[in-house]
Parts: C-alpha cells; structure tokens; sequence
C-alpha cells in the first residue's frame, strides 16, 4: 500500500511556550500545499485540504453520497473567494492526510479496504474514525466488518505461530 503523501509526522510544527498563533500562521503558510497523486482529478468539483496541507481534488458527489456531513456542509452556498471561477472550492478539514487518504480510498472505491496487509490496521482506523466523523454509515460498517476479518486473521497467524513453536 503506498505511502499518502505528507504523512510525515516532522511535518507539523510543535509549539513551544514562546512561540505564538501569529508565527504557526507564517509558518503554515509559508509552506504551499501540494495534491496528492491518487486524487487530483482536473474534472473534480471540491478540493479537500489535509491539516499537513495535502490537497484532494475529488467529485463532491462521492463524498455527498458516502456522507450526511459532506451532503450537508456541500450543499450550502459557497461564499465568494479569491479564486478563478473555473478553481472548486477548497474545504479545509483538520484530518491527516493519512487519514483522509485511506478515507478517500474506501469513499471512492479505487481499492478495497487492505485485508493481510501489515498497515491494515492503521488504515481502518483511519477510515472508522472518518466515518465516524463525517455520517458515512454504510461505509462505516463495511469498515468494521474487514476491521474484525483482520483481527480475526491477525488472531489466527498468532495463533499457528504459536502452534508451530510448540
């Protein structure tokens, strides 16, 4: 499974005592968001923004239809911004790029949630808080289900290992 994009965690700043919000403001935005490879469709009609400033540019109508929030928050009026009228808007969430990465994946359909693979948990973590989050009810139980099939496996490796040293 490949890596998401900005999933380092030397990528966010940790505030110390001296530091203020006025230079976490400079240093975010000194630092220009890049899109990820996977979700970077010229046709997509929303851009959604990682907190490590990783862009998805993706059609509102998979998240619209995986999720009562997306429906909810896509539906209303955009206000006016600074963009060309040809840019989609750009919705800044405070989830990881790992986390929307996976969320986005399962959200779309380009590949099925990872059973046997070492970072399967992590990956339905990620995807069962988002759906969580964000009211996406039936991905979220299809979630929890490969969730308990990679227990399941994971228990079951464990356990002929273990059968094997004896």
């Amino acid at each position: 499974m490949s890596q998401p994009e900005g999933s380092s965690s030397s990528s966010k700043k940790r505030k110390t005592a001296g530091s203020s919000n006025t230079d976490d403001a400079l240093s975010s935005s000194s630092s220009s968001p890049t899109y990820s490879a996977d979700f970077n469709d010229p046709e997509g009609d929303v851009v959604l923004q990682s907190s490590d400033d990783v862009l998805y540019r993706v059609h509102k109508f998979y998240l619209q239809a995986a999720s009562t929030v997306f429906r909810d928050t896509l539906a209303l009026p955009q206000p006016p911004s600074n963009q060309s009228s040809s840019s989609p808007p750009v919705v800044k969430l405070e989830d990881s790029s790992f986390d929307l990465h996976h969320f986005l994946h399962a959200v779309s359909g380009l590949s099925p949630l990872p059973v046997g693979d070492p970072s399967a948990l992590a990956a339905l973590r990620s995807v069962l808080a988002l759906t969580n989050k964000y009211g996406a009810e039936n991905l979220g139980r299809n979630a929890s289900y490969t969730f308990s099939r990679v227990l399941l496996e994971e228990e079951f490796v464990l356990h002929t290992s273990h059968v094997r040293d004896i």
